[in-house]
């Protein structure tokens, strides 16, 4: 039996802000059966267990990978002591828990999405980076879907210092070649990735060499997207034909 994979986004696909939706966990414990599910997101306000307890178990934990993980394998590969945080406070309680050390100045900086910004944390987090700091983001979103439409994301914060710096970042999330050699890794011969955004979502399955699906069901798709014949998707029924269908 061929050893396969789907990928599922969180935001915008299995929950909106937190909100789990009912029939995307219906769906997943329907493709368990018969797939291994992953849970792949850029959101750094999550880290593996608040995923999991968040699905109600739906997706096993070892199969969660948030930016804590990402960074968390990152400090492992480089050996990294001591950092500056302009990221969320999940993963830099993360970094801590790790025994690393918050230093300006320090090793590496790391950026994600985060609302504690301020003039002197991107002054800090600059310099670093300008004396020779790796510069570290878990992803460059530049949205992430709410019920109110759509929010900036991490782009914003890992925007901020690539213009000041004239630096880009090395980045751990969708849609990086750190992230797509981490699942190459895992040796899955056949590979879904489903997400709602194309810039991160569908960029990173088609690097991966999977087959994509946009699920628009909470956004709506650019012209950019349209262009590009991505296969769309907007409501759960359909997408489970889709994925059925793939399975032929």
């Amino acid at each position: 039996m061929r050893r396969k994979a789907i990928i599922f986004d969180g935001d915008g696909v299995l929950h909106i802000q937190g909100e789990v939706v009912k029939e995307a966990i219906e769906l997943v414990k329907e493709l368990r059966k018969e797939w291994d599910v992953f849970y792949v997101t850029n959101n750094s306000n999550q880290c593996d267990k608040d995923a999991f307890e968040m699905l109600g178990g739906a997706i096993e934990r070892r199969k969660i990978i948030t930016p804590c993980e990402l960074v968390e394998r990152f400090v492992e590969k480089r050996g990294y002591k001591t950092f500056y945080p302009i990221c969320s406070k999940k993963i830099e309680k993360k970094l801590l828990e790790k025994g690393l050390e918050i230093k300006e100045g320090g090793e590496f900086v790391i950026a994600s999405f985060t609302r504690e910004v301020s003039y002197e944390k991107i002054r800090k987090a600059s310099l670093s980076i300008i004396k020779g700091a790796e510069f570290v983001a878990t992803n460059t979103d530049r949205f992430f879907p709410t019920k109110d439409g759509m929010a900036p994301g991490a782009g914003w914060v890992v925007g901020a210092l690539s213009f000041v710096t004239q630096k880009s970042p090395f980045i751990l999330g969708k849609p990086s070649k750190f992230l797509v050699e981490l699942f190459k890794s895992f040796n899955y011969e056949d590979y879904i990735v489903v997400g709602d955004n194309y810039e991160t979502d569908i960029k990173f399955g088609k690097e991966l060499g999977a087959k994509t699906i946009l699920f628009t069901k909470f956004t709506k798709p650019n012209k950019k997207v349209r262009e590009v014949r991505a296969l769309i998707v907007n409501e759960y029924e359909e997408l489970k034909k889709v994925i059925k269908k793939m399975e032929e």
